[in-house]
């Protein structure tokens, strides 16, 4: 039997880029003259078109009034489309941390990336409470939504720029984390807390992002 690839770990000495990635654009190709009429003759001759209209060679004709029409339509839908407004149940919140990460859980005695993507630290403007949120790198889709409560522990990560935690990933409730935010005796009220690892960028100073953790888990406490 062929044997179960390992995990990676979130522990390597290695850290991570995210890389952009650069489409080249196509060039345009220009646009062609006019071809002249063969012989002496100063006439030219009409092109067949699908619609029966005659086209004269070198000539431009004229769009249909249909075509303007669904045209228009078209461009109409697409600006209604892009002006829908998307709710990520963060608008009453401000970030007081943002970055980019890798997501790991302790799951069947091995860590598991769970995803890579932003990472922000919110407060809720209302109750002062705090919660970490990720997202996945170019979907969105929510991959950490998880309160901090005053026990909480958080502890840095030997050998790489990162810390790890326990916590309940609230996912599915789509950004809006623990309602009650009551994190309880070792912070499962409303499901099972998980150990999870974050890993930063060599370039973010996990030493700050630490401390926001610490300094902001005890609001819970205090609200």
């Amino acid at each position: 039997e062929q044997a179960e690839k390992k995990p990676a770990s979130p522990f390597g000495g290695g850290g991570f880029t995210f890389g952009k990635g650069t489409g080249g654009g196509f060039g345009a190709f220009g646009g062609g003259a006019g071809f002249g009429g063969f012989g002496s003759s100063a006439k030219t001759q009409g092109e067949a078109k699908p619609d029966g209209a005659a086209q004269a060679v070198g000539g431009s004709a004229e769009p249909k009034a249909e075509a303007v029409a669904i045209g228009s339509e078209k461009a109409q839908a697409s600006a209604k489309f892009q002006e829908k407004e998307v709710v990520t149940g963060e608008e009453s919140e401000r970030s007081v941390f943002e970055s980019t990460g890798a997501l790991y859980e302790f799951s069947e005695n091995a860590w598991r990336e769970k995803g890579k993507g932003s990472v922000t630290l919110n407060l809720n403007e209302e109750t002062n409470r705090a919660r970490l949120v990720m997202r996945q790198k170019g979907s969105k889709r929510l991959v950490l939504n998880a309160n901090l409560w005053p026990g909480m522990a958080i502890t840095r990560m030997k050998g790489s720029n990162g810390v790890t935690f326990a916590a309940v990933n609230h996912l599915g409730g789509e950004g809006k984390g623990d309602e009650k935010g009551d994190g309880g005796e070792g912070g499962t009220a409303g499901g099972k807390a998980s150990s999870f690892a974050l890993r930063l960028p060599k370039t973010e100073k996990i030493e700050r992002f630490q401390d926001l953790l610490e300094k902001h888990k005890k609001q819970d406490q205090e609200a």
